[in-house]
């Protein structure tokens, strides 16, 4: 087991139990993000029972002023080990992907039934020109 030291000499584990932070977020967020001890500390805590924070306003004002979906933007953060603005970030992208995605999707849909409307027409079309050659 690997002990994580602060360059102040303090083990990341008393400093988790020193400020209230998650122990394990902090292996976590050292381990998926490839960071040291002190660059895991120095990135938005992520409490359990926290008031979170985003460009200096609590998270959920954010999210609402933004229109983004508050456990999304959690489940990002814990997913991914990641600060709240990169989560904000991450959310809103998918979201406006998700969008565009739709939006083609309905575009092609249409494109699809009016070439099949010329489908249909072409071939009653077809049938009136060889019912009056049959005459």
């Amino acid at each position: 087991m690997t002990c994580f030291r602060l360059q102040n000499g303090e083990t990341l584990r008393r400093y988790c139990i020193r400020t209230g932070n998650s122990y394990h977020t902090m292996v976590s967020r050292i381990n998926a993000m490839g960071i040291t001890p002190d660059q895991a500390v120095k990135l938005s805590p992520i409490k359990p029972k926290g008031i979170h924070k985003a460009f200096g306003e609590p998270l959920k004002k954010v999210c609402r002023d933004t229109d983004q979906n508050y456990e999304s933007v959690l489940y990002h953060m814990k997913r991914y080990c990641c600060t709240p603005e990169l989560a904000l970030e991450r959310v809103s992208f998918m979201r406006y992907w998700n969008e565009r995605r739709e939006q083609e999707l309905k575009e092609q849909a249409e494109l699809d039934r009016i070439e099949e409307m010329r489908r249909t027409a072409k071939d009653i079309e077809d049938e009136c020109t060889t019912d009056d050659d049959v005459d």
